[in-house]
């Protein structure tokens, strides 16, 4: 065995696999053929290293960020349908070496592609009249983006447990296409723009974009990690997501038009993402609440609970600040929001304690009735008020009891059934 082989096993074997001397002779032909034909069409522009530089530019973003993406996105989802990562338990390999090698070694090939047209991105842009000073720019953000959607690719295939080749093709593709968001304004802010006000604080967007990006892809690779390191039966902690929903409302709350009054719309979507993404057996169920030790207990507490308890918790907090001029009805928001949040997460668990075959498919269908045929009915007739009975909406045209208490009804009631039915199911399996 070699060193890399020894040290980092995964991109050892993703190099194996993914770069034979086909493949990589195939690679560089075909770069070489489309620096050939990039330098061609460039050569009838006004600015003739510009074009070279973005036909070259988004090239690499094609071949990193979107296919490294798709490859990113199936790496466990292939492993688990070849029947093999059930193997990785078997290894001394923990949970941050397994990521920490699908991370970068499943996206090889496509960073030797995007390698290889490096040096006509670069020739254009040294021949450009205006993408040289910003070229360190753009690949920063580069670097940030790829972290970023890499890191999300991951994740989604470490939650793929019934996925197939087809749909996490689909998944990488869409991550890939969707993160590009991050790397488009980075061609048109120059280093030297004015920047952003965080936090009081005028940041330049060569620090803040790079850095913004790079702090959500540390946290998707964290999740994927710990994912990872849920199959290999490594203890989980309750901290993990009541810390990423902290950071989320600390990083909304940053800018400089935020108001705390909305900091919880995409916690509480964060929430209810993971209630359907992490399905809580009723065997994980009767071990959690039948756990003797209470460090035990509280570091098995499933992720929704524990993302509701904080939503709820900060709701309650906002709802101390003064009413700002003009916002007055949307102070009871976060609390109106978490109230309903309670309410879908419960019931998304209680629908897991049925005979249903697909119970996340079934939660969706009557949660999405349960918003939309009020919404359709209502509005048709003209009875706009009773929205708020049945929807997270705030207003000045009604008290905040008409706001609080349908959600409060519901997020009982939903809880009520919960524990109804996970008390049956729980008593069946002892």
């Amino acid at each position: 065995m070699n060193p890399l082989s020894r040290r980092f096993p995964e991109i050892y074997r993703c190099l194996l696999t993914e770069c034979s001397s086909a493949r990589l002779a195939l690679g560089a032909g075909t770069s070489l053929a489309l620096g050939a034909a990039f330098w061609s069409a460039a050569g009838w522009d006004r600015d003739p290293g510009k074009m070279l530089f973005l036909y070259a530019f988004w090239t690499q973003v094609a071949t990193f960020i979107v296919y490294g993406s798709i490859r990113a996105s199936a790496s466990i989802a292939d492993e688990r349908e070849a029947k093999t990562w059930d193997l990785q338990r078997l290894t001394p390999l923990t949970s941050g070496d397994i990521a920490a090698g699908k991370l970068l070694g499943a996206p090889v090939y496509a960073a030797f592609l995007a390698a290889l047209l490096m040096p006509w991105a670069l020739v254009g842009a040294l021949r450009s009249q205006g993408v040289g000073a910003g070229v360190a720019f753009i690949y920063l953000q580069f670097a940030a983006t790829a972290f970023l959607a890499l890191s999300l690719a991951l994740l989604s295939s470490a939650y793929s447990d019934l996925s197939r080749g087809g749909s996490a093709a689909t998944a990488g593709t869409l991550i890939g296409l969707g993160s590009l968001y991050t790397l488009a304004p980075a061609l048109v802010k120059a280093p030297s723009d004015a920047g952003i006000v965080y936090f009081g604080l005028n940041i330049p967007n060569v620090l803040w974009m790079p850095l913004a990006t790079a702090g959500f892809g540390a946290w998707a690779f964290a999740a994927a990690k710990w994912r990872v390191g849920r199959d290999l039966l490594e203890p989980a902690r309750f901290w993990r997501f009541p810390a990423f929903l902290l950071y989320l409302i600390f990083f909304l709350l940053g800018f400089e038009k935020a108001s705390a009054y909305f900091a919880l719309l995409l916690p509480a979507a964060a929430t209810v993402m993971t209630a359907l993404a992490e399905p809580t057996t009723p065997e994980a169920w009767r071990r959690w609440l039948a756990a003797s030790d209470w460090g035990d207990r509280i570091d098995r507490t499933p992720s929704w609970i524990s993302g509701a308890a904080v939503c709820v918790a900060a709701a309650l907090f906002i709802s101390l600040i003064p009413a700002m001029p003009g916002l007055a009805p949307y102070r009871r928001l976060p609390l109106v929001l978490s109230l309903f949040l309670v309410r879908d997460a419960a019931f998304i668990q209680a629908c897991r304690f049925t005979k249903s075959r697909r119970p996340e498919i079934l939660a969706v269908v009557f949660l999405s009735l349960a918003y939309l045929v009020p919404l359709i009915l209502l509005s048709a007739a003209n009875m706009k008020v009773l929205l708020y009975a049945f929807m997270p909406l705030v207003g000045s045209d009604v008290s905040a009891w008409v706001n609080v208490i349908p959600g409060l009804i519901g997020a009982l009631a939903s809880v009520s059934a919960l524990a109804f039915v996970s008390g049956r199911s729980t008593s069946t399996l002892r």
